[in-house]
């Protein structure tokens, strides 16, 4: 940090560069390009990546519960993964408090073999995949990112920033070997299988205690055929 070392003079302007990029980060909530952080703050994009680069080592430094990410020549304020839990619980919804196992096993795919059609997918999982191509686009984990120039032209599906933000990745270059990834993946989101496996269990047993009910009464009646 070079810059670190320079008068105090310096050191204050320093300190105002970086509280304007972290107020604008924080107040956007999203990541901002490097170019864009350049219009607002009116400092070069070289200053700002630099800056950039003296707030992230603060808060590494600090040990603080936020971190700055490299998302695509963008940064963005995210919380560290070791407070991930207590911070999810604000966004822990029905309809997204967990990715099954299905809905993981087509995001690892979509991962690593983008862009890709359903019938590609599908055809790797020898399964229909339309109900988790539809949660992952819900939750911004993927996106249509164009169309195959063949008859029909299906849709071609990618992961997204939130997806790289997700997984502490800055390019989709970082992706480790998939057996590394489908561990992330466990780690990162609630498995729902054990809790499908139960409802499945109570559905089925409350079918087999309609239909003894129905033969009872049909025995009683007279009715059985």
């Amino acid at each position: 940090m070079p810059l670190l070392l320079k008068s105090t003079r310096n050191l204050i302007m320093l300190n105002q560069n970086m509280k304007q990029i972290e107020a604008l980060l924080f107040a956007w909530g999203e990541a901002l390009s490097y170019q864009r952080l350049a219009a607002l703050t009116g400092l070069s994009q070289e200053l700002v990546k630099e800056e950039a680069d003296n707030l992230r080592n603060y808060y590494d430094t600090c040990n603080h519960a936020i971190q700055l990410l490299d998302v695509n020549q963008s940064v963005q304020l995210a919380t560290r993964h070791e407070v991930s839990d207590v911070v999810e619980q604000l966004f822990v919804t029905d309809k997204n408090k967990g990715l099954s196992v299905s809905n993981l096993e087509v995001l690892s795919i979509i991962a690593y073999k983008q862009p890709i059609t359903k019938t590609e997918i599908e055809r790797i999982r020898g399964v229909k995949c339309d109900r988790a191509v539809q949660i992952l686009l819900e939750l911004e984990l993927i996106r249509i990112s164009g169309k195959l120039e063949r008859i029909g032209r299906p849709n071609l599906f990618s992961t997204t920033d939130l997806f790289l933000k997700k997984f502490g990745l800055k390019t989709l270059r970082e992706l480790p070997p998939v057996a590394s990834f489908e561990r992330m993946q466990i780690a990162l989101f609630d498995e729902e299988e054990e809790e499908n496996g139960e409802q499945a269990a109570s559905s089925e047993q409350a079918d087999n205690s309609e239909q003894t009910d129905k033969k009872q009464t049909e025995a009683e009646t007279g009715d059985i055929q």
